[in-house]
């Protein structure tokens, strides 16, 4: 069985990020509006704090899918929240419980940059994600 890993990006994956919001867009019709680059990936996510986060799935160390996400000041509650940007998976891929596994370690509890992600009472849910 091949081994699926899910882990949080680094500037050192542009690259690869790049490749797969490549293949989302053209999935979703939209290529000539991903104006996207490797190199302003590797900004975003080399930024302190980050920009840009991205949990990305792999099976046996090949990039599969990703979910990718930033964070946002809301005025309503004074405080940071997750804005979920994209998941994706490629066609290869799906069925193969990607989704479900990025899914698992992204809402099964977290944190961003200090923040507890929390349901829409508020309340933190989880522990500690990255």
């Amino acid at each position: 069985m091949a081994a699926l890993a899910i882990r949080r990006a680094t500037a050192a994956d542009a690259q690869g990020i790049h490749a797969l919001m490549q293949a989302l867009a053209a999935h979703e019709g939209l290529t000539p509006y991903l104006a996207a680059t490797p190199d302003s990936l590797m900004d975003a996510l080399a930024d302190q704090p980050p920009r840009a986060a991205f949990l990305l799935a792999e099976i046996d160390d090949r990039a599969v899918g990703f979910v990718s996400w930033t964070r946002v000041y809301g005025i309503w509650r004074g405080e940071d929240y997750l804005n979920l940007d994209d998941l994706f998976v490629v066609e290869a891929a799906r069925g193969a419980g990607v989704g479900e596994a990025r899914a698992a370690r992204l809402c099964g509890g977290g944190r961003w940059a200090g923040r507890a992600l929390g349901g829409a009472d508020g309340q933190p849910r989880g522990a500690t994600l990255l």
